[in-house]
C-alpha cells in the first residue's frame, strides 16, 4: 500500500510540473503572437513570429 502512495505522489508531481510548464509555454506563444501584432500595426512592416521569439529570447538574456 506505501508502494502505491509514493508512485502516486511522484506522479501527481510531475504532471503538476509539466502543466506549468505548458502554462508557461502557451503564454509565451500568445506573448510572442501579440508583439507580432503589435509590431505590425506600429511599424507597418511584417515581422515573422520567429523573429519576434528570437527577439523576446534576446532581451531575456539581457536581464
Amino acid at each position: 500500500m506505501v508502494q502505491n502512495k509514493d508512485i502516486f505522489q511522484k506522479f501527481s508531481r510531475l504532471s503538476h510540473q509539466s502543466m506549468l510548464t505548458f502554462e508557461y509555454k502557451s503564454s509565451y506563444f500568445l506573448l510572442v503572437e501579440n508583439v507580432t501584432k503589435l509590431y505590425g500595426e506600429v511599424t507597418k512592416v511584417t515581422v515573422t513570429k520567429t523573429t519576434v521569439a528570437k527577439i523576446l529570447v534576446s532581451m531575456v538574456w539581457l536581464l
